[in-house]
């Protein structure tokens, strides 16, 4: 119990660690089924404070966010519409994001921080294409 009060979990988090642990499949069933009930484990709050942790200081992609929420439990439906919930466009998130880093990298040459900032925009999960297009929009691409 004392698990489930540090944060929330997924009902298929919570159910493969109990099975791990050697619990009958139909008492961890059963068990998940009364917590549900309760309110003790839901799995739309427990996306929605991985989104807001995830994306506290910096933006992800929508779809890389989506990946990362099923990676924790949450299921596929839910995880995409979690992801999509009052977000800008993608490129919009990504141009948030590149003009948050930018000013750490005035001093660089400008071929190094559109590297940089690519980079960036690839870890966080944005396409390509995204990632140019928001660095387009910044000015920030080498003539």
């Amino acid at each position: 119990m004392r698990w489930l009060h540090r944060t929330d979990r997924s009902r298929r988090h919570i159910e493969t660690r109990l099975l791990e642990r050697g619990g009958d499949p139909s008492d961890v069933r059963a068990v998940l089924d009364d917590f549900i009930e309760r309110g003790w484990i839901n799995d739309r709050r427990c996306a929605e404070a991985l989104r807001d942790r995830w994306c506290r200081t910096a933006p992800m992609a929508p779809d890389a966010l989506a990946a990362r929420l099923e990676a924790e439990g949450i299921e596929r439906e839910l995880a995409l519409e979690i992801s999509r919930v009052n977000e800008p466009s993608p490129v919009e998130l990504a141009v948030q994001l590149a003009a948050q880093r930018l000013p750490r990298l005035s001093d660089l040459p400008p071929e190094t921080r559109a590297r940089r900032l690519l980079g960036l925009l690839a870890r966080r999960g944005f396409e390509e294409e995204v990632a140019l297009e928001a660095l387009e929009r910044l000015a920030v691409l080498p003539e």
